[in-house]
């Protein structure tokens, strides 16, 4: 937990510095570690400061990328489609170019020209409307970091070192425009290349409708954003239930009408000697306020494990969390005393040392043996523990499961900051001022730090994730707006050009439903084909998405036959208008035009 920041002289050499950097720490630090517990020493660049963003948030913010690329990747598919659908209604136009004696290459530029300005034209609407959207992006981005922030602040390192891009610069442009040049050569090029490749002689002699090409490949175009659809919806799926079941998850405590906030003495000036009086009258004022049922302290060291050992055994599996709380604390949180006693007044320095643990502490320690009274150890410091209490389960984290967890008594090892609970029968930030009043009292100096309730500091543990589904949800209905657009227009050429056959079968007895359910038909076999083929590749998300689900597997059955589902109702909404357009043609009017 040690960071030390340094300059290597002009002239240094990085891997020689290094080199000796860890003779030092041989020598002089651990010289009598065993191998296997010695620690080491690691050098990074600290050209991005104390508040670079942790491995997760980066693997997490790459991972967002990619799923905007398939976005992109969708869009392009988008576009392609239409402007094949455009070239198939100008290839008359196209044959008569060719006719007077426009080349090949002539042709292709015209399209690529087109596409270039529909493509640059986009990234400039882009760029307008994120510009409304930054406060959000920034808002997802800083809950990403928010645990790397947590921990600077902690430190007594100023958060503001963790730095955000605040506004669009010269990058951002530069990306956007090459955004639009990819997006051209992606959607323009295979409609380039279609309309130059045209027979004058075959354009000139037939008219559009029945020149025109049967868009095959506009209906692969479709059947590739669906497939790519169903990753987006199966990953936004998953990560919501994961919220959901985070959310579902019991803490083993009451959560209600309970404020949480911390104070550190030492910074305003009071002696170590003298925290556990300083809290102790704290405390007592605090109590004294109208509303308040219970005040106790804690310093909940969810990331501090130590090794256990009872007398008699050595050692034995990986360490448990350790939780430093006062007398009151399980009353307090509404963890449930199973059996024994709570700490006590007497529990002070210097008498024998007491613990409390709890049922997942009791099994995996004394199986089959009754816990009370049993002497364990700590790899905190030296001498035994006794165990005086049993207490119900309850959780560190949301995530976390249900493990073997300590208590130990803070007048016997008292921390520079304390976490005060209060159990009110008021709304707890009502509280507030009079908590500061109550503080003030005391030392009118000592701020309050991170006030908040419970219920909020569950909220917030999970904010990663909710942030995470949120951009994932976006994301995927933007895929499912881009699909349903390219469908319906594929499909409205589909019943423009089939006109002329629509009103032979109707003048020969079909109906209109058995017309536009020939439509609708169309539209849920390409869907269908989209998620056959998406189907292999949102198993594989939800391979990599592993790490980060909760509660739920990444091949979730539910969450899968979801996506498809709404992929195919998107599909019939999509086509539902051209199918009605279809049914509604007139025979007569369909063969007069013929």
């Amino acid at each position: 937990w040690v960071r030390i920041m340094g300059h290597l002289a002009p002239a240094a050499n990085e891997a020689r510095a290094r080199g000796l950097l860890e003779v030092l720490f041989r020598q002089v630090l651990c010289p009598s570690e065993s191998k296997a517990k010695r620690p080491f020493i690691v050098l990074v660049d600290g050209k991005q400061g104390l508040g670079m963003p942790s491995v997760v948030s980066t693997l997490v913010l790459m991972f967002l990328q990619a799923l905007v690329g398939v976005v992109l990747l969708i869009a392009c598919a988008n576009v392609a489609s239409l402007l094949l659908a455009r070239g198939a209604m100008r290839h008359h136009e196209m044959s008569v170019r060719a006719a007077i004696g426009a080349g090949r290459w002539r042709l292709i530029r015209q399209s690529l020209v087109e596409s270039l300005i529909l493509s640059l034209g986009a990234a400039v609407l882009g760029l307008v409307l994120s510009v409304w959207i930054s406060v959000a992006a920034r808002g997802a981005v800083t809950a990403l970091l928010r645990q790397t922030q947590t921990d600077l602040d902690y430190m007594g390192n100023p958060s503001a070192n963790v730095r955000l891009v605040q506004g669009i610069d010269g990058r951002v442009l530069l990306f956007a425009l090459a955004v639009g040049v990819l997006t051209t050569v992606l959607s323009g090029l295979i409609p380039s290349l279609r309309a130059a490749h045209v027979d004058p002689s075959a354009g000139l002699k037939n008219n559009a409708g029945r020149g025109a090409p049967r868009m095959r490949l506009g209906k692969m175009m479709i059947v590739v954003q669906v497939a790519l659809s169903m990753v987006l919806v199966t990953g936004a799926g998953l990560l919501t239930r994961t919220v959901i079941n985070l959310y579902q998850v019991d803490p083993g405590f009451d959560v209600e009408n309970l404020l949480v906030f911390q104070i550190t003495p030492l910074e305003s000036g009071h002696k170590a000697r003298d925290l556990v009086d300083f809290f102790d009258d704290v405390r007592r004022t605090i109590v004294a306020i109208p509303g308040v049922r219970s005040v106790a302290l804690s310093h909940v060291e969810g990331g501090w494990y130590t090794e256990i050992s009872v007398r008699g055994r050595s050692p034995e599996g990986p360490g448990v969390p350790v939780c430093i709380v006062s007398d009151g604390w399980l009353a307090t949180k509404g963890i449930p005393l199973l059996a024994g006693r709570d700490f006590a007044s007497t529990d002070v320095a210097g008498s024998p040392r007491v613990a409390i643990v709890n049922e997942a502490f009791a099994r995996r320690f004394f199986p089959g043996e009754y816990p009370l009274g049993q002497l364990v150890k700590t790899g905190l410091e030296d001498g035994d523990y006794q165990i005086v209490g049993l207490s119900g389960n309850y959780k560190l984290g949301l995530r976390d499961e249900t493990s073997p967890t300590i208590c130990v008594c803070t007048r016997q090892r008292t921390l520079r900051r304390m976490t005060f609970t209060v159990r009110s029968v008021l709304s707890p930030l009502s509280l507030v001022p009079a908590v500061r009043r109550a503080v003030a009292q005391n030392d009118p100096t000592i701020p309050l730090q991170g006030i908040t309730t419970q219920e909020l500091l569950l909220k917030e543990s999970v904010a990663l994730e909710r942030a995470f589904a949120l951009l994932c949800v976006s994301l995927a209905l933007l895929a499912l707006g881009l699909s349903c657009i390219g469908l319906h227009g594929l499909m409205a050429y589909n019943v423009s050009r089939r006109t002329g056959e629509i009103g032979v079968r109707m003048a020969l007895g079909a109906g209109p439903t058995a017309v536009a359910r020939s439509v609708l038909g169309e539209a849920g076999l390409l869907a269908i084909l989209g998620v056959v083929i998406g189907l292999p590749m949102a198993l594989a998300l939800g391979v990599i998405l592993s790490a980060i689900v909760f509660g739920v597997v990444p091949y979730d059955p539910p969450t899968l036959i979801g996506s498809g589902l709404v992929l195919l109702a998107v599909a019939v909404a999509a086509a539902w208008l051209p199918a009605r357009r279809a049914a509604k043609v007139d025979p007569m009017a369909a063969l007069r035009c013929e």
